[in-house]
């Protein structure tokens, strides 16, 4: 199963998904969100390369 989640601030609610779905025995081979929130409080990140690597 690949999971979808409308927006992502800090991952919590993807993983919380994951869990569950796992717990009942379904495998989640990915998770998508289609739009990311920068959060307010949180220091600002770098840019991130194609290779998934911060740099």
């Amino acid at each position: 199963m690949i999971l979808v989640d409308d927006i992502a601030t800090t991952g919590a609610t993807l993983r919380a998904a994951i869990a569950v779905l796992e717990a009942e025995g379904i495998s989640v081979v990915g998770a998508v969100a289609l739009c990311a929130a920068e959060r307010r409080d949180a220091p600002q990140k770098t840019e991130w390369k194609l290779t998934g690597e911060r740099g």
